[in-house]
């Protein structure tokens, strides 16, 4: 049946790669029941997205790291890429201008523009205060569609040496209390330390065991570090003493 002129048609249309349903309706007007006037929502589909974004969980100071951000433009045009270090853009990357790379100044952030492009920058010489989230703008051109991908780096500072015991005895006997100091300096974050003896790691959880942490910061390092100090005081038993020798690390 051809519909009346004036008529109300209600049409259902799912768009392409969803399961959401579009409403709208269109009027009637001609007399042979043809549509020619539509009352059609605006509707914006974002194509554009980030497939991966390669940001390290965890790098070492004194390194370079390579940042990366592959996007996939659904067949559009690009228009820039921005890098953030949390809400501050420290790159900019636009392949229409002259000068397709463009640095700006935040603070404790070094990037080597001559391994950098459309897809990666390089951050030079990590140190603890270039720790922070790390964001990938991408938007193409004409329609400026924009989209954002973040993730978390943590630089870490690792001791100079490895930890070392403090408040050893040459001679103990069953019964003895011993109370040693295992010491790891200038670090970041504060490293974790943890007792041995013979080779079994201590928890701290029996009664004569006692275990208590302590974290220094080293105010006058730039950048700051921290020193980390596990106390462990110990009342001998005949189980701890294995060919008359205890073997602490």
């Amino acid at each position: 049946m051809v519909p009346s002129r004036g008529s109300i048609l209600n049409l259902v249309v799912y768009l392409l790669g969803t399961d959401e349903p579009v409403k709208f309706n269109s009027r009637i007007n001609n007399r042979d029941g043809f549509l020619n006037e539509y009352n059609i929502p605006s509707v914006v589909i974002s194509s554009v997205r980030i497939r991966v974004l390669d940001v390290p969980q965890a790098a070492k100071a004194g390194l370079d790291v390579k940042l990366t951000c592959d996007y996939d433009l659904q067949g559009q045009r690009l228009y820039q890429v921005k890098w953030y270090k949390g809400s501050h853009e420290f790159y900019r990357y636009s392949p229409n201008d002259e000068n397709k790379i463009k640095l700006f100044l935040v603070e404790n952030l070094d990037v080597d523009p001559r391994r950098s492009d459309s897809t990666t920058v390089v951050l030079k010489n990590l140190h603890v205060d270039m720790t922070g989230t790390y964001t990938c703008e991408v938007s193409t051109e004409g329609t400026f569609e924009t989209v954002q991908a973040s993730a978390k780096m943590d630089v870490i500072l690792i001791p100079k040496g490895g930890p070392h015991i403090q408040g050893y005895h040459e001679i103990v006997e069953v019964g003895d209390t011993l109370i040693l100091n295992c010491t790891s300096l200038k670090s970041k974050p504060a490293a974790q330390l943890t007792f041995y003896i013979n080779n079994k790691k201590i928890k701290g959880r029996r009664s004569h065991i006692s275990l208590r942490k302590y974290v220094i910061t080293n105010e006058k390092d730039r950048p700051k570090t921290e020193t980390s100090i596990l106390s462990m005081e110990l009342k001998v038993k005949r189980h701890h003493v294995v060919n008359s020798r205890i073997h602490v690390r």
